[in-house]
């Protein structure tokens, strides 16, 4: 007996319903600068693997392999989604910048933050063009992109 190995699609039924969602929706929450070395890595029009952990490949996924076990999974996300992702959000950045300088155009010069320029509007200005149409959710110190596949 020799061992085998082979790659093939997971059902999402194998999860429990709890579950599912987190594999259903790619849900990218580490920091752009790790995207960015995962994109500048990856060769060519190679897709980028974000692994499971292994005890929800072990076992719940080798539920679908019939006499074997698996012990490896991953989501894979295309180059292109995830430079599109980081290109958003760089825009996004740039737009919010703008903004706060329309606003304020001595904001962040060493006088200080002027007084027309309110934490309730910064709060307002990122909400709005930081978190826009991107699928970019901000919880704590935790960002969270999704990208639908």
């Amino acid at each position: 007996m020799g061992y085998q190995q082979q790659i093939f699609d997971i059902p999402l039924n194998v999860l429990p319903e709890n579950l599912r969602q987190n594999y259903n929706v790619g849900k990218l929450t580490s920091s752009i600068a790790k995207y960015v070395d995962l994109v500048n890595r990856a060769e060519k029009k190679q897709q980028i693997i974000m692994p499971w952990p292994v005890a929800h490949a072990v076992y719940y996924a080798s539920k679908s392999v019939r006499q074997g076990q698996c012990i490896s999974a991953w989501q894979e996300f295309s180059q292109s989604d995830v430079v599109g992702m980081i290109e958003k959000i760089k825009t996004k950045i740039l737009e919010f910048a703008l903004k706060i300088e329309a606003e304020a155009p001595d904001a962040g010069s060493i006088v200080g933050i002027p007084n027309n320029l309110t934490s309730e509007k910064i709060t307002q200005l990122y909400t709005y063009h930081i978190q826009g149409n991107i699928g970019v959710m901000q919880t704590g110190s935790e960002a969270i992109a999704n990208i639908d596949k």
